[in-house]
């Protein structure tokens, strides 16, 4: 059952590619105004237009031209490229994963964490201003692009649960070498990244990498070669998978509020005090009319008409109560 939802899955992102070819692979990179004209049409004009059109590049490629025709430096180039490719290879690693089962081999789970690593370098080296989308909206279209990123979500999880249960099986349930595993593993991270992205403080990935393999060599007992490659294989799993996450975490936590505030903003529209027009106040002194008739006086001098309810309690004309706190002093 698991196989044939992830099978329809990946023939519906297939299929919405395909559907978005246009404004994905095949998009026309910068269009050519278009003019109101009112003489007849020219049945040879259009088609050569529309032949142009047709051979005119895809987004992607016209970004890759792009790239290597500008004036930045080759590094820059390369770290761009990273940027731009290695969502798809995150993408189709995932996927590779999903379908042979394996969140538990060691060897899919490397070239996973590899291209994390590889897109969290291209990131990090065009500039911390860049917003990592998972697969770039512009190359695919918005409705891939949110499934991608939903996607990502699944990722995150399962690469998260991995490297908390390979954490407590070195820990033994020691919270003090638990918490050294999460300094050594993000310090790898963060330092080989500032390294190959050339940031300052790349000094740091050197001491980090030979900190954490001392750490396996001394105290795992590990030989020299077996805590080397210790090192080299889980650092490039979890490695990756902690920078790609500090990186995503930024986007996903501005969704997450803009959710939230989204929510808020409902509730506030949907509540009783925005119902009946008296804003935010809920409270007051009861006062009455010449005739009789009861309603409270807010702090700022508005006033919201009441009626008795003949038990010593009183309504407003939405139907909310209206209790007595005491020395006229009424609450709702």
């Amino acid at each position: 059952m698991k196989r044939m939802i992830l099978l329809f899955c990946t023939v519906f992102y297939l299929f919405t590619l395909l559907l978005t070819g246009r404004a994905a692979f095949g998009a026309i990179d910068d269009p050519a105004p278009k003019e109101n004209r009112t003489y007849t049409v020219n049945e040879e004009h259009l088609r050569q237009k529309a032949a142009d059109e047709a051979s005119r590049p895809s987004m992607l490629v016209s970004y890759i031209r792009l790239n290597f025709a500008s004036e930045q430096p080759f590094m820059h180039k390369v770290y761009f490229l990273l940027y731009l490719l290695l969502p798809f290879a995150i993408l189709g690693t995932s996927l590779w994963i999903e379908f042979t089962h394996g969140w538990g081999n060691l060897r899919q789970l490397f070239w996973l964490g590899l291209s994390e690593f590889l897109f969290a370098v291209g990131n990090a080296g065009i500039g911390a201003n860049v917003f990592p989308w998972f697969c770039d909206y512009d190359l695919v279209g918005w409705i891939v692009a949110i499934l991608c990123f939903c996607y990502l979500l699944r990722i995150l999880i399962k690469q998260g649960l991995t490297f908390l249960g390979f954490v407590g099986g070195y820990s033994g349930g020691n919270w003090k070498k638990r918490l050294l595993f999460y300094v050594m593993y993000c310090a790898i991270s963060f330092t080989v990244t500032l390294l190959l992205s050339g940031k300052s403080y790349f000094w740091l990935a050197p001491i980090a990498v030979v900190g954490v393999w001392y750490y396996f060599y001394r105290y795992e007992r590990m030989e020299a070669p077996q805590a080397w490659r210790m090192l080299f294989e889980t650092g490039v799993i979890f490695g990756g998978f902690l920078i790609f996450f500090m990186q995503v975490i930024g986007m996903i936590l501005l969704i997450a509020l803009l959710f939230t505030l989204l929510k808020g903003f409902a509730s506030i529209q949907t509540s009783p005090a925005a119902a009946d027009g008296a804003g935010p106040h809920d409270e007051g002194i009861l006062d009455r009319a010449a005739d009789g008739t009861p309603f409270v006086r807010h702090s700022d001098g508005s006033m919201t008409q009441l009626r008795d309810t003949g038990d010593g309690h009183f309504e407003d004309f939405n139907g909310n109560p209206w209790r007595d706190s005491g020395s006229g002093h009424l609450s709702r």
